[in-house]
């Protein structure tokens, strides 16, 4: 299954973003580890953040998200509609933290 996990990271430590459509990586996992560190490439887009971001996770071949409860339910629609479930995360949390809650 492959997991992708919105977060912020400093060095090697990576925790659940502040905000959906703006978190700064994105971070796949495939059966438990990280395969692959993006960075969000829609972070200074000036409108339809969740929705662009959603279609790169989807294009990814991403089944389930983990991030922050989106501020906006449009973010979380946009990912639910292209097949993929939302798993809500608080801020903060540690990664692999998160990761514990598939």
């Amino acid at each position: 299954m492959r997991v992708a996990v919105l977060c912020e990271c400093y060095k090697d430590k990576c925790w659940v973003a502040h905000h959906f459509g703006m978190a700064p990586f994105i971070c796949l996992f495939e059966d438990g580890r990280e395969v692959e560190r993006l960075r969000n490439p829609f972070v200074t887009a000036e409108r339809g953040k969740g929705r662009l971001l959603a279609e790169f996770l989807a294009s990814k071949g991403v089944q389930v998200v983990i991030g922050p409860e989106a501020q906006s339910h449009g973010a979380s629609r946009w990912v639910e509609a292209l097949g993929m479930r939302v798993i809500s995360a608080n801020p903060g949390t540690p990664v692999e933290e998160a990761l514990k809650a598939l």
